[in-house]
Formats: structure tokens, sequence, C-alpha cells
């Protein structure tokens, strides 16, 4: 696997709002585009499992949410799914790209789901091809807890403050069967808090409240869109208690659904094969 430094060194940046952004590119220029959005409390680092062998199909387009990662995490700023989208769509014109499908996990479905809802208001717009979700959104209690920021004693919503407080949220949104390895936690905690981040996780914390609330927006672009929509549910994952492709199934009346049993939150890492392969037999289809 990549290191955090080769990951970094082969990247680059944009200014968005003023502010720097790091994104990367991988695969084949020609080859169809895949922007792939990161989730919480993570970056664009969490793909690299899976990055080569998405690489060899499409172009990667990957980028660490403004907050996150190696982009900026500056204080006073208003994180949310809108800014998120924009800087999306500024990422996806640098790079020329007309036409993308997207992968996303965690927070990065609110965003995509926001980018789905904009597919349908716009046609002047890169053309959206497919959306795969992996594990995004929660259950409503939890959904209420974090609105709340009540901090303890759930897990999710630790003050990650220290390395064991958040190798603790790690460990406890992996699951029990595929739990995270010692590096996995150190770079979550160097990628967590370089730049300052660690005075702005109340601000990050908003924001995934924010991409997992069900918006009506949201959902009635979910039942109208005629894109191809795929769910991948680690099912494991103590947010969502296996009940994700349900709701999804409820919200949309429709959806292709790949469960992975012994998976948690995080199946890009935890399951790379897995996900790649259900990725590539979602797209065969049409």
């Amino acid at each position: 696997m990549t290191s955090l430094d080769d990951w970094r060194a082969g990247g680059a940046y944009f200014l968005h709002r003023g502010f720097c952004v790091f994104w990367r590119e991988d695969g084949d220029r020609d080859a169809p585009a895949l922007l792939a959005i990161h989730g919480f409390p993570c970056s664009s680092a969490d793909w690299r499992r899976i990055c080569p062998t998405l690489a060899a199909r499409y172009r990667v387009l990957t980028i660490d949410m403004i907050g996150f990662g190696f982009s900026d995490k500056p204080f006073r700023y208003r994180y949310g799914v809108a800014d998120q989208a924009d800087l999306c769509d500024e990422f996806l014109a640098l790079r020329l790209t007309t036409e993308y499908h997207i992968i996303a996990q965690g927070a990065g479905v609110g965003v995509a789901q926001e980018l789905v809802v904009r597919s349908l208001e716009s046609q002047k717009r890169p053309r959206l091809l497919s959306v795969c979700f992996l594990n995004g959104g929660m259950l409503p209690h939890r959904l209420s807890m974090l609105r709340g920021l009540r901090w303890a004693p759930e897990p999710v919503l630790s003050l990650m403050t220290t390395k064991r407080s958040l190798s603790r949220v790690i460990v406890t949104l992996f699951g029990p069967r595929a739990p995270p390895d010692r590096t996995t936690l150190e770079e979550a905690w160097t990628l967590a808090t370089q730049t300052n981040g660690r005075q702005i996780i109340h601000k990050l914390v908003r924001f995934a409240c924010e991409c997992a609330e069900p918006l009506e927006r949201r959902l009635h672009a979910l039942k109208r869109v005629q894109t191809p929509v795929k769910l991948i549910e680690g099912v494991l994952d103590p947010l969502l208690d296996g009940q994700m492709g349900t709701i999804y199934r409820d919200w949309t009346g429709r959806l292709s659904v790949t469960t992975l049993p012994e998976i948690g939150r995080y199946p890009q890492i935890q399951a790379p094969r897995e996900v790649a392969e259900a990725l590539f037999e979602f797209h065969n289809a049409f």
C-alpha cells in the first residue's frame, strides 16, 4: 500500500475560496472518470488500498475535502455539504471532466447526494453516469446524539483530542471482525490533527451531522434520478446496524445492494477487493 508521504507526493493542490485543497489523479487520462469522495474523519488516503485496482479501469479522481487530510483546515469557515459539493464541481472543472462516476463513503455520501441533486437541476455540468454509496448516514437516534454534540459515552461522538480517543472511535466503527491495524490508527491521528486540525473537530462533526440528515431535497432527487445507483454496505457499521440497505430502498424504491457481513463503516479500507468487484459488476450491467 502507498505510504502517506508517497500519496501526498503524488498529488497537487488547487485553491477553493483562498484555501489549499489536496487532490490526486490516478489511472489512464482517457479512462472513464471516477470521483472518490471520502468520509468523516478521513481523507483521500482512505482510497489507497483500492486505488490501484480502480485505476486499472478508471481515471480515479480523489480529493481531501476542505478541513480534512492534507487540505487546509481554516477555523473561521462554514463547513457544509453545499460548499464541499462546490469544491467537487471546481475540481471536476479543473480536470476538464465532461462525464463521471461517483463512489462515496461516510459523510461523502451526503456530498454525493448533493451532486445528484445538481445533476437534475442543471444540464450545463458534467454528466453523472452512476453513483455508488458505501456506508453513509446513520440511524435517527445516532443522528440526534450527533446533532446535540453529546460527546460521551458514544464512541463516535467522543471529542477527538487525543490519539487514544480517536483510536477508540475508529476501532468501534470498523466493527469486531475486521479491526484496523496500528498503522491505520497512527495515520488517522496524523491526518486528523496536522495543520491545526484538532481545533476544528466540532465543526467537522456538525458537517458530518448535516451530511447524515435525510433531507427531502436529496431523497426526492434519488427517487427521480435515472442515473444508476448502487449501495455497498458493511453490515457491522454500528451507526447503521445493518439497516442502510432497507433505509435506502424505502427512500428510493429501487437500489442495487451488495452486503459485506464481516465489514464495518469503511468497506474501501476493510474489504477493497470485494468493493472493487461489486463496483465492476455494477458498471458492467449498463
